[in-house]
């Protein structure tokens, strides 16, 4: 009501939060009384609230896996809203849109770019560049001083007898064992020991003694072990300069650690205001440890190093970086110390955002047809059936919410049966077919969504399955009991850790960025059933490449 008021009330600037997006652009769209104005949406890098909720026109933009993301406190692209807003005022010719992004993706470009005069490729309606920024002081390059940290551990099985109870599933046992030595006490307290000396001898007597650290974890479970092992050692040694801060969305449950019901509330006790933000401004604290939350349009100008312990990559690993470029009086360096990435894997996903982010294609439109080709073969819908439905919506009227249900039903019944025969039967080859399938329609609505504002695709069978898939996805259930890997037994050996050599990553001309080249093009992997006392082998092979480092055994085996 408030956002109607000021509206037609004559206001000529309404800044909005995420929350009320949608609103906003329904009134645009449909306000009687806005139709006669002219209106620019401009929108800053828009991100995720606190809590990790976000606005229902997400849902119809992001994949699973983009929300479940956004739910752990990721960040949400400002395209993204844009991308569903553009879709819903298509028609109206009153609302012009500006965004502003340092790493725009290549959808990013050839949904808002502008084809220059004689140009072929679409381009930023204006830019002001990385490399122009730096020059100009306007921030720092953060990969002057970067330092790589290799890590190296054994795993082992007590007794070389241990008979695994049968064969168990490579993949699944290889993550449960990455995640087991992740969260280990010792893998968190060795990179705490270092962390800490290395803010307090290089970092902490900056700026006057205010300067400002950030941890940056792989979970929010890695997280509140990261707040509990560098509490512990600051407590152990008696150090009362170093104070930091942990910050993730919602609830973590950790019984087997730091505790159950975990939240920023509670792992942060005597913090005067649940805005973290806020709470790391003054100089009480010094070292915030995240877990996606904070990695992205977090701005503390007094922040010099980053330290990090997650894998990072393309746009994810230049914004999270960047959270050390703003200027401060005083600030002319930062430091990252890198337990997980390559120096050069780092460097290159900056390369494409130093001067100009460009096209090296456009995306073929073509790939929408092969997709959808390939699902209709799948036989889990009837053309018949998504015919019904798209004409059910656009009759409109309260029988028209029965008869979509009437249209859609047959194939999410199709879909059901299948699924739990093949459960019952312990057919792995069809459940694998299914999940594909419900990859391959949200790939197809997502492609769909982009593809269509981005080319002009005169064919009307394309909106129907889009249509159609829509209502039916979120009704396909791919729901099993997956069988764990007992991996009680297993115990650390031997862990070390060592630096690299500091390397100043030095920031030139990039490549384009590639345009989606293809959709649904995913394939069933067959699961590969080995001994877990063999899988440990392959993986202390991978893993324990520093020999020597192992003669000490782990203090808590």
């Amino acid at each position: 009501k408030e956002l109607a008021a000021a509206l037609t009330g004559g206001k000529q600037i309404v800044i909005v939060t995420i929350q009320t997006f949608e609103a906003l652009i329904k009134l645009l769209s449909t306000e009687k009384e806005l139709q006669g104005r002219r209106f620019a949406v401009i929108a800053d890098e828009a991100h995720s609230s606190q809590t990790g909720s976000t606005a229902g026109a997400l849902t119809k933009v992001l994949s699973p896996d983009e929300l479940a993301a956004v739910a752990e406190g990721a960040p949400v692209d400002a395209e993204a809203y844009l991308q569903w807003a553009m879709g819903v005022t298509a028609h109206a010719p009153n609302i012009s849109y500006f965004a502003f992004t340092a790493t725009p993706k290549a959808k990013t470009l050839e949904l808002f770019g502008r084809i220059p005069e004689g140009g072929e490729l679409p381009e930023p309606f204006d830019l002001y560049s990385m490399q122009q920024a730096i020059e100009e002081e306007f921030i720092l390059d953060v990969l002057t001083n970067y330092t790589p940290y290799k890590v190296a551990w054994q795993l082992q099985h007590p007794g070389q007898d241990y008979d695994a109870p049968g064969e168990v599933d490579e993949s699944t046992a290889v993550k449960a064992l990455v995640r087991f030595v992740r969260l280990h006490p010792t893998n968190i307290s060795q990179k705490v020991k270092i962390v800490v000396d290395h803010f307090r001898t290089f970092v902490q007597p900056l700026l006057d003694g205010k300067a400002k650290a950030m941890v940056v974890t792989g979970s929010r479970k890695e997280a509140v072990r990261w707040k509990k092992y560098l509490d512990a050692y600051l407590a152990d040694g008696h150090i009362q300069d170093v104070k930091a801060l942990v910050a993730f969305s919602g609830t973590v449950d950790d019984p087997d650690d730091v505790g159950e019901g975990l939240t920023e509330k509670t792992q942060n006790p005597g913090v005067w205001t649940s805005d973290l933000a806020e709470a790391f401004k003054p100089a009480v604290y010094n070292v915030m440890i995240v877990a996606e939350k904070f990695q992205t349009g977090f701005d503390q100008p007094r922040l010099v190093a980053m330290y990090v312990d997650k894998k990072l990559g393309g746009v994810q690993a230049v914004q999270t970086l960047s959270r050390l470029n703003r200027t401060h009086p005083g600030k002319d360096k930062t430091f990252v110390l890198d337990f997980v990435n390559e120096p050069d894997a780092i460097l290159e996903a900056f390369l494409p955002y130093y001067r100009k982010a460009t096209l090296t294609a456009t995306t073929d439109p073509n790939l929408v047809y092969d997709l959808k080709s390939k699902l209709d073969s799948a036989g889990i819908y009837h053309w018949s059936e998504v015919e019904q439905a798209f004409d059910a919506a656009l009759a409109g009227g309260v029988a028209s919410n029965s008869a979509l249900h009437a249209a859609t039903e047959p194939a999410v019944d199709r879909f059901t049966k299948r699924w739990q025969g093949a459960f019952i039967a312990d057919d792995r080859a069809t459940l694998d077919e299914l999940k594909l399938f419900k990859s391959d329609a949200a790939g197809f609505v997502k492609f769909y969504d982009f593809i269509s504002q981005a080319r002009n695709l005169e064919d009307t069978d394309l909106p129907r399955l889009h249509f159609f898939l829509r209502r039916v996805l979120p009704r396909l259930s791919t729901a099993t009991i997956e069988n764990p890997v007992d991996i009680s037994e297993v115990v650390l050996a031997g862990y070390t850790i060592a630096q690299g050599d500091s390397v100043k990553l030095t920031l030139a001309e990039g490549p384009g960025l590639s345009p989606i080249t293809a959709i649904g093009s995913g394939a069933i992997h067959e699961k590969h059933f080995s001994a877990l006392e063999e899988i440990i082998a392959k993986l202390n092979e991978r893993f324990g490449e520093v020999r020597d480092c192992f003669r000490t055994r782990d203090p808590h085996g």
